[in-house]
């Protein structure tokens, strides 16, 4: 998700405020199921991918000239 707004400052200088979310309703991203007959958990899904950690933001500036 990502939000941004410009503000005319002058004729030549533009202000852009931006933020940018992902993982923004912070869901969790399952690994896939375990599809070995001899484990013992067989068909669970036991961890989350590792990528995934949550919610992250970030802020930016931009000065248009």
């Amino acid at each position: 998700m990502t939000l941004e707004k410009s503000f005319h400052l002058s004729e030549r200088f533009t202000l852009k405020v931006r933020g940018e979310s992902y993982n923004v309703f912070n869901h969790t991203n399952f690994a896939n199921p375990i599809v070995d007959f001899n484990n013992a958990n067989f068909g669970r899904v036991t961890t989350k991918l590792v990528a995934y950690n949550g919610r992250e933001f970030q802020y930016g500036l931009r000065l248009v000239f």
